[in-house]
């Protein structure tokens, strides 16, 4: 029988791309199907890693768990989401057999949900009512820090393309129509714009294609830029002024543009206070310590919370360091039994607090959108 912590080691080991963690879904699979659960998998159109498993009846409080598990390209498990799935296996299982043990009137749901990283895999599970029913859906996500999560900024992911005519940049530069020269010009605007934009918003972006070789006037560049605001108007503005910005770039340089989203939009999250101060108490009595998380972060989980009460539970993954998200020393980190221990702990709290919010009335009254 596959261990909760060999499972969360193998899909560390076996980093996955978003929409690709065919691994990491089947080896949560056969943990599942090992103890007795049926696992819908593939579930879902179009998601061909996601996967779900229930216990519970139909007409009862439902409480959503989210694993993720897909990994960065280029850097692995530099987000430690290994250590997500193994936090939300560890709630589904101490919750079913609570239900069990004490024939609660009450339903668990383990709901496997890929591409996080800027491809929005719970966009797409919304769309098909994944979350419909249920009143309340926990996540956990490894930091340097334990804590409740900030609220989500909105995200939009843009690719900016721009088209021109190439031609020898030393034999015949005046044929030439300069593609690059284009996308510069679109980074000094926005490097320019960043004096104006307001407080709640970020624009940051790459150049993916600049050209092939030096003496070659490159007739196709593309780059890879984020918008991000916790405020939705604000958010919109930003999006229309960096639309001028590709038009503006296009129009000096002679060359066509085209912008479209590499990704569905996610959503800023709305916050649950009842939820969050409950999730707290139970992370304390779980062996976590209660810190103030304010980094801005973007993650497909706004687009639940927006639905449905949500709250996402912080922990550190060393003990005396701080490894910094999205790098090789937090991928060193994820990998330990430190940080394992740690989402086993995150897991017992949303456990705790999946079963409070199935048998407490009052309590789903308190954390409900209002």
């Amino acid at each position: 029988m596959i261990e909760l912590h060999e499972l969360c080691n193998f899909i560390h080991s076996n980093p996955e791309t978003g929409f690709a963690e065919f691994k990491a879904a089947d080896i949560q699979k056969k943990f599942l199907e090992e103890r007795g659960f049926t696992v819908t998998f593939p579930y879902g159109e179009m998601l061909q890693t996601a996967f779900r498993t229930e216990y519970g009846p139909d007409n009862a409080p439902t409480v959503i768990f989210m694993s993720e598990y897909d990994a960065l390209a280029g850097l692995g498990h530099g987000c430690g989401h290994n250590l997500i799935a193994a936090s939300a296996l560890q709630a589904f299982l101490q919750t079913a057999e609570v239900i069990k043990e004490k024939n609660l009137h009450a339903k668990a749901v383990l709901l496997g949900t890929p591409a996080e990283e800027g491809m929005g895999g719970k966009t797409y599970l919304i769309e098909k009512h994944a979350f419909a029913n249920a009143g309340l859906a926990l996540i956990s996500h490894p930091y340097h820090l334990d804590g409740i999560g900030p609220a989500s900024m909105g995200i939009t992911h843009l690719q900016v393309e721009f088209f021109g005519r190439s031609a020898h940049a030393s034999m015949a530069p005046e044929y030439g129509v300069n593609a690059l020269d284009a996308m510069i010009a679109l980074f000094n605007s926005v490097a320019l714009y960043r004096q104006q934009m307001p407080k709640s918003c970020q624009i940051h972006g790459i150049i993916t294609d600049g050209g092939k070789a030096a003496n070659i006037i490159p007739d196709y560049t593309k780059a890879l830029f984020y918008t991000r605001s916790y405020i939705a108007e604000e958010h919109q503005k930003i999006d229309e002024d960096f639309k001028r910005m590709v038009e503006g770039a296009a129009m000096c340089t002679g060359c066509n543009s085209k912008l479209s989203d590499s990704s569905p939009r996610y959503e800023a999250s709305l916050i649950y206070p009842e939820l969050e101060k409950a999730m707290l108490e139970e992370m304390l009595k779980a062996g976590l310590k209660n810190e103030k998380i304010n980094r801005r972060i973007s993650s497909d989980f706004g687009n639940v919370a927006n639905l449905l009460p949500t709250v996402n539970v912080f922990f550190a993954v060393a003990e005396n360091d701080e490894p910094q998200l999205h790098t090789i020393e937090f991928r060193q980190a994820a990998g330990t039994d430190f940080a394992f221990a740690q989402a086993v702990k995150a897991g017992n709290a949303m456990s705790q607090t999946a079963l409070r919010f199935m048998t407490d009335k009052e309590f789903q009254e308190a954390v409900k959108i209002h």
